[in-house]
């Protein structure tokens, strides 16, 4: 764990750490061959005599275990830290069961989930989420379409809300040419997602500001080739940026490139200067992305004093008094996981998916009722999975789902059609209330896994001397195995 000291709070050290990962990555002093070495050795000096750990040796133990187990280390060091720094972090990122979960069921959705095609049978008045609260819309069309997804040899991974970058990291882990777009308006969130794909070796862009506004105030370019040093571009003014698509498509009076855009190519070379990023970005946003994971903020969102960037908040139909009545005034105030909701299906293509983690009273508030019958014209709701109460504990006990929708074409959009959807309950997620871990006990007691038979995010455990642990008792397995078996089953 990162310490404050007499000179450096523990927020500025950990900062201090960053530099000094950015420093090794600049001058490509990764470890690689001593893996191992680094990282033991780091850790047993931090037991015996934490305060003589110097900044430079910290981070040459994240750089090291990050590349070797490709997983989100610093995300986990700034969480444990913040819980006994001087101002509490206020950070909760995904546990790491959870963001794969999200991903594979996003992945499931992309691969399986077929649109409904609109038949006398199929077509009611009744609204998909209407079982969450009851609620009944009159509007169905008949018409309806498919699009395929852009043609490049990338999947396109998108996180409006990116924290430390372990929901991208775990999409991107299962997912072949994977390209990874992640926005944070938390600086340091930004930079530690820049950081950890850099050191994973992901592809993509990661920029410092609001996605709601598409602010840009820093891009961090990670190049396709292993021996490409990071780009970083910073203190970007708002008049400098410019202004991004408002949707995938969007095509506004400005001089369009609508040649074909490959992103692995695009990064196989660096950029001359900013203005290529900006380039770059906008054409991953016009052209659309494949599927966007998201943990959103559980809070709400000033639309006054949040309204800086080069678009306006006033374009998002939930941020009207009247959902998607632009003629309405603009609330005060909405929930940052509608507009984040909406930001999503707006860049996602018809052939993707958008993965969210949400408040299960989202789902069913009563004073959220226009929003959900708003939602179900612009997505189709493919699985809902509800969370229990220790997903996110020590922290918080805030009942969380995981949901995953299919962005409706433009002329589907007041089809209301029947089809099936995926719903689940997850009693355990591997931990209690308490942020203890709990294993899975059968007849003969604890089932025992070992390690070296396990991927390599479990080398750290390996490297510490532990030849085994414990099967976690969590249920996300086999939901997510349940999902697509339904999917996979179903009549093409």
């Amino acid at each position: 764990m990162i310490t404050g000291t007499q000179t450096l709070s523990t927020e500025r050290r950990f900062d201090s750490v960053l530099d000094e990962i950015e420093k090794l990555l600049q001058t490509g002093n990764i470890p690689k061959g001593t893996t191992e070495e680094e990282y033991t050795t780091v850790v047993a000096a931090c037991r015996e005599n934490p305060h003589e750990v110097s900044d430079e040796e910290i981070a040459r133990a994240i750089a090291a275990v990050t590349a070797a187990t490709k997983t989100d280390i610093l995300g986990a060091l700034y969480q444990l830290t913040g819980r006994t720094a001087e101002d509490d972090f206020n950070q909760y990122f995904t546990p790491p069961n959870v963001a794969d979960a999200l991903h594979r069921v996003g992945e499931t959705t992309r691969d399986y989930f077929e649109t409904p095609e609109p038949t006398v049978e199929n077509v009611s008045g009744q609204s998909a989420l209407g079982m969450f609260a009851r609620e009944e819309t009159k509007s169905a069309r008949t018409d309806g379409g498919q699009v395929d997804s852009h043609n490049t040899e990338a999947t396109v991974l998108f996180d409006p809300a990116c924290g430390s970058g372990r929901l991208l990291l775990a999409a991107a882990r299962g997912t072949e040419n994977a390209v990874c777009l992640g926005w944070d308006i938390e600086r340091t969130a930004a930079r530690m997602t820049a950081l950890t794909l850099s050191l994973v070796g992901i592809p993509g862009w990661v920029i410092g500001g609001n996605a709601l506004t598409m602010g840009i105030r820093e891009i961090y370019r990670i190049g396709a080739d292993d021996e490409t040093t990071p780009q970083c571009f910073r203190s970007i003014r708002p008049e400098e940026a410019p202004e991004m698509p408002k949707t995938q498509g969007y095509n506004s009076d400005a001089k369009t490139d609508n040649t074909a855009f490959i992103p692995h190519e695009e990064l196989s070379y660096p950029a001359n200067n900013v203005d290529d990023c900006f380039t770059e970005i906008e054409r991953v946003l016009r052209h659309g992305v494949d599927q966007t994971v998201v943990n959103p903020p559980f809070d709400k969102c000033d639309l006054n004093e949040n309204a800086i960037g080069p678009l306006s908040l006033s374009r998002f139909d939930t941020a009207h008094r009247t959902v998607g009545d632009h003629d309405t005034k603009i609330k005060s105030s909405q929930r940052y996981e509608w507009l984040i909701l909406e930001n999503a299906l707006s860049y996602t293509l018809p052939s993707g998916a958008v993965s969210l983690i949400t408040p299960t009273s989202m789902l069913g508030n009563p004073t959220e009722k226009g929003e959900r019958q708003w939602l179900m014209h612009q997505a189709y709701l493919d699985a809902s999975i509800e969370l229990p109460p220790a997903t996110f504990a020590p922290e918080t006990t805030t009942g969380t789902s995981i949901i995953t929708f299919v962005p409706r074409q433009t002329d589907t959009e007041d089809l209301n059609v029947d089809y099936q959807i995926f719903m689940s309950i997850a009693e355990e997620v591997g931990q209690n209330k308490d942020g203890t871990r709990l294993s899975y006990t059968d007849d003969a007691g604890t089932i025992t896994l070992d390690t070296e038979s396990l991927p390599r995010y479990y080398r750290g455990h390996r490297w510490l001397g532990h030849d085994t642990i414990t099967l976690p008792d969590d249920d996300l397995y086999a939901v997510l195995k349940n999902h697509r078996d339904m999917r996979k089953k179903e009549p093409a």
